[in-house]
């Protein structure tokens, strides 16, 4: 009898690794792993789906098992059939594919660094660069080699491998050009409405007293008979107003200067910088072009920040002398009211942009989407564009394809953020709003119902203004990725925060118990301990130093004791409190911090990889935003110059020094530190000498058999 086991079905359509992944049909993935060796189990289909992540999403985890079985046995076996046909294709390939590329990343990192070493040519002072505009990606994002390398690999540990690519001289080159090309402007762009939004936000907090003050004024008749001083001091617009004015500016001023970051104006600003003439000039080359590309730089931000200075004194000013040179106080009121709205108006269409600009980089996931659109006839690109706007933000959070966006904490914390202040909160500040006017034109009402009305009203308004307030300001922290020197700290707060996590269970532990046995001891007496909440708040607030002892002794070694307890119960606490501030802070504060210091001086040797990949994450996010396609891109990469001639943009074919690249802030990884290479002499030497050893005891075992014979 002939066993199927690991054999496809006789009578079907042979399967591929992918549909028996999705099927979950582990007899054919079996088969195919073991006896197609070349199979690549790492590619993904046009949706970005893998066979792992078919396996897993379909809980399909035998399947799955066998995959990562097959990545691992191909990872510790270099003499696989499918790494050494690999290696011979990236050893005998002088052209740049992006697919083999994807290929040598995920399977053999070593390999495609060298593999990359043909495309760039050295000499003492600088490097020169080939076929970078396909390593730049011709195509779509996510066939770009600067996917293939950020994406997630099927063995975890192999991650490290694949991102050291990024150090690579051509790598770190591709990343320059995309910033240069597109990435700067699209990030200064979301950079300075971010700011807006920012500042605009701690502006509606900071001024929130402004309409309390006003509704008071109101109730208790002062609006009559106020001087401008009493009004200045009530209701006039706070110090945090003034730095929003300059916010206000500052971005528009920005985005004036936003085009001249386009290809095209920004050589021209370059060629200016170095001989005073703004055009270009076909085959005109600037000597040492990257120092007069940093001035331009420079002029755009000189020139942003005087004229933001000059424009803010200016409307200050303005709105100074008009204030204080009018006496009509309702003038004043609705000054202050027009503020109200503005303020709000600005922080709700900012929260669309970027709300707009995340669903932008969801639809970035699926970059064929793009050429659906281009190539559908009228009516069905009018449902394309229904279907963007109404039904996918509510339905691309259950397709595959966008999984990754989703997977991300910091993505739909920014969803969340965006949405809470264009719906929920926006009702609630304009109706806050609406209130406060309808009471200063003289609507009477019940204060009765209207406390009723807004007690949970409020209280639901700061809460969420709150919340917002403080995602926001910690978001601001993923712009710091683009800085080559800074970004590293984005990753290692992730790795610190493990060990908190690991802090917390040993944490959580003591913390419970401590909390049921000093509201268990105190019996509600004391106010700290009169529920379980108050009591998890008195113990958790020690580990920072408040115990509370000494009003504990105070009360209890009176006459008038007003806890009620006895006075060895009064010591069963005080013995409590003792332990507790022994193990919380002497104990588990200190072992929090020692596994903090072992995770960052782990984490420090890759210090040059992680900020790179910070860069490239960030330059990647850019990319996926911009949606570009093959047409897209190509014209993205070419410079028109005038009489109509279109040519590849110079950048791709310019010399950089060797030093522009080696040392991004860091010590280059191919000048070891003395530790290093004192570390890896004496193992050479080691080694050395136990061959040294090993000779001299054949000798030595010559010779005494020689004397054994002639004896």
């Amino acid at each position: 009898m002939v066993e199927l086991h690991n054999r496809p079905e006789a009578n079907s359509e042979p399967k591929s690794l992918s549909e028996a992944c999705k099927d979950g049909d582990y007899d054919r993935v079996r088969y195919l792993l073991e006896n197609d060796k070349m199979i690549d189990i790492c590619k993904e289909d046009e949706s970005g789906m893998s066979v792992l992540e078919y396996a897993i999403k379909n809980s399909h985890l035998d399947c799955a098992a066998l995959i990562r079985q097959e990545a691992f046995d191909r990872l510790k076996n270099k003499n696989h059939p499918f790494l050494i046909a690999l290696r011979n294709k990236l050893s005998a390939e002088t052209e740049f594919d992006e697919e083999l590329f994807r290929q040598g990343a995920e399977n053999d990192p070593e390999e495609t660094y060298k593999y990359l070493d043909k495309f760039v040519k050295s000499d003492k002072y600088d490097y020169t660069f080939t076929q970078l505009e396909n390593i730049f990606g011709k195509n779509t994002v996510k066939t770009s080699a600067l996917e293939s390398i950020l994406n997630e690999s099927i063995i975890e540990s192999q991650m490290d491998d694949k991102l050291d690519l990024l150090k690579h001289p051509v790598l770190k080159r591709v990343l320059d050009i995309k910033w240069e090309l597109f990435g700067a402007r699209k990030y200064f762009q979301q950079l300075l409405l971010y700011i807006l939004m920012l500042m605009t936000m701690t502006n509606i907090v900071s001024s929130n007293h402004t309409q309390d003050n006003m509704k008071n004024m109101k109730k208790e008749g002062a609006l009559n008979f106020t001087t401008i001083e009493d009004v200045e001091k009530e209701i006039w617009m706070q110090a945090s107003f003034f730095i929003w004015v300059f916010t206000i500016v500052f971005c528009f001023v920005g985005f004036m200067h936003l085009p001249h970051l386009e290809p095209k104006n920004f050589a021209k600003l370059t060629r200016w910088m170095y001989d005073g003439k703004y055009k270009l000039e076909y085959n005109h080359v600037i000597p040492q072009v990257d120092v007069f590309k940093d001035k331009a730089l420079a002029k755009l931000l000189r020139d942003t920040l005087l004229w933001s200075l000059i424009l803010t004194v200016a409307i200050l000013g303005l709105m100074y002398y008009i204030f204080r040179h009018n006496d009509d106080f309702s003038y004043k009121l609705t000054l202050v009211e027009a503020h109200l709205y503005i303020t709000f108006t600005v922080l709700w269409l900012c929260a669309l942009y970027f709300l707009v600009q995340e669903m932008q980089e969801v639809i970035g996931e699926d970059p064929w989407i793009y050429t659906k659109i281009d190539e559908s006839l009228s009516l069905t690109r009018a449902w394309w564009i229904f279907y963007l706007i109404f039904l996918f933000p509510i339905f691309s959070k259950f397709m595959a394809t966008y999984r990754r966006y989703y997977s991300s904490f910091t993505n739909n914390l920014q969803i969340v953020t965006y949405l809470i202040i264009l719906v929920p909160f926006a009702f609630m500040h304009y109706y806050r709003i609406l209130s406060v006017i309808k009471l200063l034109n003289g609507s009477k009402g019940s204060n009765n119902n209207e406390k009723e009305t807004f007690e949970w009203f409020d209280s639901l308004y700061f809460g969420m203004g709150a919340f917002c307030t403080i995602s926001l300001w910690m978001l601001s922290l993923q712009y710091l990725e683009i800085n080559k020197t800074a970004g590293y700290l984005l990753p290692i707060v992730q790795d610190v925060m493990h060990d908190v996590w690991d802090f917390g269970i040993f944490y959580g532990v003591f913390q419970c118990g401590l909390t049921c046995a000093f509201y268990f001891i105190f019996q509600q007496h004391p106010d700290g301990y009169k529920t379980l909440w108050a009591s998890f708040c008195s113990t958790y607030f020690v580990m920072f130093g408040e115990n509370d002892v000494s009003d504990l002794i105070a009360n209890a070694y009176t006459p008038h004791n007003t806890l009620n307890l006895s006075i060895p119960m009064v010591n069963v606490a005080l013995g409590l409190r003792m332990f507790h501030s022994a193990v919380m802070v002497v104990l588990l504060l200190n072992l929090l911090v020692a596994m903090m210091n072992k995770t960052v001086d782990r984490n420090w040797e890759k210090l040059q990889s992680r900020a790179l990949t910070s860069y490239a994450r960030a330059v990647l996010r850019l990319e996926t935003m911009l949606g570009h396609n093959n047409v897209t891109r190509s014209e993205l990469m070419k410079l028109p110059y005038p009489g109509g001639k279109s040519v590849s943009n110079p950048v791709f074919h310019e010399r950089v020094p060797i030093q522009a690249l080696d040392e991004d802030g860091f010590a280059s990884d191919d000048q070891p530190d003395d530790h290093a290479e004192l570390k890896k002499k004496v193992q050479q030497l080691i080694v050395k000498n136990q061959a040294i050893e090993d000779k001299i005891k054949l000798v030595d075992d010559t010779f005494k058999e020689i004397s054994a014979k002639l004896g």
